[in-house]
């Protein structure tokens, strides 16, 4: 979704690691609110989920 909002600065990573989800964000393009979305819902994609469920709390 991210990729769709922000074409110009967030896209895929071409080939099959793109097409998993794996992405690039243009730093020099991206605000401060873009890229810490971008992070934390990459971070929330992959920490356990017993961490998560600490968190939400």
């Amino acid at each position: 979704m991210i990729c769709a909002a922000e074409p110009e600065v967030v896209k895929p990573i071409p080939g099959g690691w793109g097409r998993q989800g794996w992405t690039l964000v243009d730093q020099d393009k991206a605000d401060l609110a873009l890229l810490e979305s971008v992070l934390t819902t990459a971070w929330k994609n992959v920490a356990p989920k017993s961490l998560l469920s600490k968190l939400k709390a």
